[in-house]
């Protein structure tokens, strides 16, 4: 068995923004249509964003204990991008 690294990764960074990360994961689904793949990190505790992953919205989940801020959280994303190209979404600064 081969693996094939998606085109894309989208990086999704969220914090306690459960409707606009919903609304977000959701327009992902539905308009991209190149090979991507979904990863999500929520950074600090909660307990909605599994509920993401249960419903096929993200292929891989992270969720920090603390909210290490936005520079630690888009660190991390990318460390974990293995693509030949990243789309950062963040919906936690306003």
């Amino acid at each position: 068995m081969t693996y094939d690294e998606p085109v894309l990764s989208i990086l999704v960074l969220d914090y306690l923004k459960p409707e606009v990360t919903s609304a977000c994961l959701e327009s992902i689904k539905s308009h991209v249509k190149v090979s991507h793949e979904v990863v999500y990190l929520h950074n600090g505790a909660a307990d909605y964003p599994y509920q993401f992953f249960k419903d096929g919205l993200i292929d891989r989940f992270i969720q920090t204990l603390r909210n290490g801020g936005l520079g630690l959280g888009t660190r991390d994303l990318f460390a974990t991008a293995f693509s030949r190209y990243s789309l950062l979404l963040q919906n936690d600064q306003q």
